[in-house]
């Protein structure tokens, strides 16, 4: 499970409350990935919020990316041999709280996005990079910057002076002049940073189908097609360019021979688990659409020719902080959370209301017609709202609630799912500005997304009974992926502006 459970949190509820509430919730699985608790009466005012019209000016202005806020990255304290464990475990968690205290003291909790507040999986990590001679971060391509923050780049070379590598996954679910742009943009990013690609398909759906009548249906022929033997060569290659180039940086480094050890670094659903697969030569770590579902560290020893080539060192699956820089004037403010949602970086099974994430995703992309939706004006106001399309997607599939009504929390969920792989294409483009110069101001921020912001139809919202979507986990239990997909399958800094 990687929500917070406990005792919900009401209106009023102060930060030091909700932080504890987190703490306690781990009580019983140390490695267990912890966010901040929400507050109830936030998600119910989102939830009723539902029922607004869409903001359909927006379609057509690609996402683009914007600058972010650099929050720091908690990295393990000084300490000595003579530190006793009890003592060496308190100057970890007084530095990781001291970390987040200097988060909560710039930004509210809703202005960043859900991060990893489990010291222990922190601790994971550390371990892995710290054992590391190259670090391989993994960065889904229609969104790379999300996994990509200059902390951690900063952490790498600066702290503990080791070179990093990063990997391009999905490539195949964008157009080939997309993965070019983000390339070059990230090339001029992190300047003696090598960036690598890497794919499981030969044929890609090369960024089409993703605002056509049935467009979804097309994608997902494409992208669920069963691998062929094009691909398995395919993926062979990839593979082998990328522990090249991996071991190549390792060794001009090091400047000496031993045998380079890969950290591979990754956020939840980037495809780190498929790429550790791929270089493995065999399916050595699940893949999971559950969020963090690697846990611990893991050691394995690559052969080429019969003789040790690389060793990898595989890190858990953890969320970075990101806050979004909203100086920008004339933007609409739009939660991380949300982009964090739609890029599968919070446990989609956890969600507590959808409304949000899917008024994101259709604002930019015509949902309505991938699903080749109608609106029936009877049942709902006449415009397309978040509610209106979960609502008509779920009388469109078939989910109900007990009762007889349409399930709109299912719908929600599964056109969340269809977005996370890629069956609805949501696709960031880098910034204009391909410099990077605005990044290398004393390393105080990278870039984000923003799209541009145009007046909302001021229309009565209906209201939504929190019934239709369904029940908030509030009981302390956690529901499991597999108990959600059950259920529901039939078949990413503090603002996000969104424009230009």
């Amino acid at each position: 499970g990687c929500d917070q459970p406990g005792a919900a949190v009401g209106e009023g509820a102060d930060l030091a409350t909700r932080e504890a509430l987190t703490a306690r919730s781990n009580a019983d699985n140390k490695l267990t990935s912890l966010f901040l608790r929400e507050d109830r009466d936030a998600v119910e005012e989102r939830r009723q919020a539902g029922g607004r019209p869409l903001d359909l000016a927006k379609r057509g202005r690609p996402l683009t990316a914007a600058q972010t806020v650099n929050l720091g990255f908690p990295s393990r304290p000084d300490w000595d041999a003579a530190m006793t464990p009890a003592e060496l475990d308190a100057l970890e968690r007084r530095a990781f709280a001291e970390w987040k205290q200097s988060i909560w003291e710039r930004f509210s909790p809703d202005q960043v996005s859900p991060f990893e507040h489990n010291l222990e999986v922190w601790r994971q990590l550390w371990r892995a990079c710290e054992k590391s001679t190259v670090v391989l971060v993994v960065a889904d391509v229609r969104n790379p910057l999300l996994h990509l923050p200059m902390a951690l780049h900063d952490y790498v070379r600066g702290v503990l002076r080791v070179p990093l590598v990063i990997c391009l996954t999905k490539i195949d679910l964008v157009d080939p002049q997309h993965v070019s742009d983000w390339r070059s943009y990230l090339e001029r990013m992190f300047p003696g940073v090598r960036i690598v690609t890497f794919s499981t398909r030969v044929k890609s759906t090369e960024g089409k189908g993703w605002n056509v009548r049935g467009g979804a249906s097309a994608r997902r022929k494409i992208i669920s097609a069963k691998a062929t033997q094009a691909d398995e060569r395919l993926v062979h290659e990839q593979t082998q360019a990328v522990l090249d180039v991996c071991v190549e940086v390792s060794r001009d480094s090091a400047g000496h021979e031993d045998l380079p050890t890969i950290g591979i670094v990754g956020q939840p659903n980037v495809g780190k688990s498929s790429l550790v697969n791929a270089l493995m030569g065999e399916k050595v770590v699940s893949v999971s659409r559950s969020c963090g579902h690697t846990k611990h560290w893991q050691t394995h020893v690559l052969e080429r020719d019969g003789e040790p080539f690389a060793r990898l060192v595989d890190s858990p699956g953890l969320i970075f902080a990101t806050a979004w820089n909203h100086s920008d004037e004339g933007h609409e403010s739009v939660s991380p959370r949300h982009v964090f949602e739609c890029s599968g970086l919070y446990p989609i099974p956890q969600i507590r209301e959808t409304y949000s994430a899917i008024r994101f995703i259709a604002e930019h992309v015509p949902l309505e017609d991938l699903y080749s939706l109608h609106l029936d004006e009877e049942n709902y106001d006449p415009y397309w709202s978040p509610y209106s399309i979960c609502g008509t997607f779920a009388e469109k599939r078939g989910y109900t609630i007990q009762g007889g009504g349409p399930d709109f929390h299912r719908a929600g969920l599964e056109i969340l799912r269809d977005v996370v792989d890629g069956y609805v294409l949501l696709a960031f483009r880098p910034p204009r500005d391909l410099s990077g110069q605005s990044l290398k101001q004393a390393g105080s921020s990278s870039h984000q997304f923003v799209g541009s912001a145009s007046a909302v139809l001021q229309c009565p919202a209906r209201h939504i009974k929190s019934e239709s979507e369904g029940e908030d986990n509030d009981d302390g239990e956690e529901s499991s992926d597999e108990d959600e997909l059950a259920t529901s399958e039939p078949s990413a800094n503090a603002f996000a502006n969104l424009s230009e």
